[in-house]
């Protein structure tokens, strides 16, 4: 809370340690606006008198998808757009676990009290670690059916995370720095030696002697924790408990090591972080300038009444009347959310500051063509992966898509890949160049990849680009597979 009122955000801290007094005052001061974050443990009631929360963050996993359903609950409910982000790693699950453990043993509680616990906590992991729809993944656990095959919200629908290129052939060499160091060491010094590092504790133990020792010495400190906490996730590796738990292989771990299991390792996509389409909507023509004006004035009419915000005017009225900016009280009386109690009460406020935010910025007023007709509810999830699908159809580069589609380059990729696998164009001269393409066959027959694009870059000393490899790969396959198919139908 600290730093982000010294960066000049409206900030206040709430926990359970602090005087009543002081929380009764930061949360009266959130729900009058006076307040727009508060960082808060589980202590902030759910008793949260403000409907607008635009965001929930966690910053770490709760211990139940109960907690997690209700804490993001919070946002978003006037019916606007809302976003709730959550930090995750398989840590998060240790401590809970601890937790659980030293409080079950302080409470003298029976062994299926924390086995309950425990299985709470199993299901939250899961929904963290999956690559599956998150609204699929809750609605199932509440057991109800969700059946669009796409949200259009989540991470895993907005196409955020992908799985790793050689995943298995990554998960093998951690597997194995795991099983040469001995298996008596935490997540931490497994790193160390896997990146090569030169430290004291390493040299003493002579694990640099190790063929383990570097062999991901390419991959920064961080995301390499985070794949070893992967594979806890996956039960491919064990994490003991105690006050200095160490990572072990499990049952599971052997048919990796042995080429026998495929794993699949999880990262974040580069490029920009993609909104859904309904956030896009929700400010189409706002000016958000005199929205914020509008904010203030209703901050300070909530202050002078001692009321929540939203009870004086709701954002969605205040996007409205900044979309419009109507210029008289007949024309604003006509904005959804505004009655005659409301426009009697508010209006001429309302109609100078709009008229005055116009006339400074010479805005024009009463823009009838902001008002959206009321459109049926369809779902949008791909609506610009289908105009991108139209472009490749068109023979346009991927540079033109990522342009006009405002995407990163790396997402167009994806985009062309998939349009590849589904269309099945006879050529793709258009994105990669024929002996480009012949070079990157020849290059994976020479080491058998089967696929995998790791050992082609490697062979090709890293001057073709992972994503033009998976076109050709992609394309490659799926042609060839579709001449084996011609070739059996010509036999019949």
């Amino acid at each position: 809370a600290a730093f982000l009122e010294a960066n000049g955000v409206k900030a206040a801290a709430y926990h359970a340690g602090m005087e009543k007094p002081r929380r009764t005052a930061v949360q009266n001061d959130f729900a009058r606006e006076a307040l727009d974050v508060v960082v808060a443990t589980v202590a902030f009631g759910m008793g949260i008198d403000r409907s607008n929360v635009r965001c929930v963050v966690h910053a770490a996993m709760p211990k139940t998808i109960e907690h997690y359903q209700q804490e993001t609950g919070r946002a978003g409910r006037d019916g606007l757009e809302a976003e709730c982000v959550l930090f995750y790693s398989a840590a998060d699950a240790m401590k809970w676990e601890r937790l659980l453990e030293r409080s079950a043993e302080k409470a003298q509680e029976p062994a299926e009290v924390l086995e309950a616990q425990v299985e709470l906590l199993r299901h939250m992991q899961g929904l963290c670690g999956t690559l599956e729809c998150r609204h699929r993944a809750l609605s199932r656990y509440f057991g109800q059916a969700y059946e669009a095959p796409n949200c259009g919200a989540c991470d895993v629908c907005l196409d955020e995370v992908e799985s790793m290129d050689d995943s298995t052939t990554i998960a093998q060499k951690i597997l194995s720095g795991v099983y040469r160091t001995g298996q008596r060491f935490g997540v931490k010094y497994i790193v160390d030696v896997l990146r090569g590092a030169d430290t004291e504790q390493v040299r003493q133990r002579r694990h640099n002697e190790l063929s383990t020792y570097g062999i991901l010495d390419d991959m920064p400190e961080k995301p390499l924790t985070n794949l070893v906490y992967q594979l806890v996730d996956q039960g491919l590796l064990m994490r003991t408990g105690g006050d200095r738990p160490v990572v072990q292989l499990s049952e599971d771990s052997m048919p990796v090591l042995r080429g026998e299991r495929a794993v699949h390792l999880v990262e974040p996509k580069l490029g920009p972080v993609r909104k859904a389409a309904l956030a896009e909507d929700a400010w189409e023509g706002v000016d958000e300038a005199l929205f914020e004006r509008l904010r203030d004035l209703r901050r300070q009419i909530a202050r002078d009444r001692g009321v929540p915000a939203y009870v004086i005017l709701g954002d969605a009225t205040l996007r409205e009347l900044a979309r419009i900016r109507p210029s008289s009280l007949a024309r604003i009386g006509r904005v959804r959310g505004i009655g005659e109690k409301k426009l009697a009460d508010l209006g001429e406020r309302l109609v100078k500051i709009i008229t005055e935010h116009c006339r400074q910025r010479d805005l024009a007023m009463d823009v009838a063509g902001s008002i959206r007709p009321t459109r049926p509810k369809r779902s949008r999830p791909n609506t610009v992966k289908d105009r991108a699908m139209r472009m490749f159809a068109e023979g346009k580069p991927v540079e033109e898509v990522a342009r006009e589609t405002g995407r990163a380059a790396s997402t167009i990729y994806g985009y062309l890949a998939e349009y590849i696998q589904k269309e099945r164009p006879q050529r793709i001269d258009a994105w990669v160049a024929p002996e480009l393409y012949q070079r990157i066959i020849e290059a994976a027959t020479a080491v058998a990849s089967e696929g995998r694009l790791k050992p082609i870059y490697d062979h090709l000393e890293g001057e073709v680009p992972y994503e033009i490899l998976r076109l050709v790969i992609t394309h490659h396959r799926v042609t060839a597979a579709e001449g084996t198919a011609e070739t059996r139908s010509d036999k019949r």
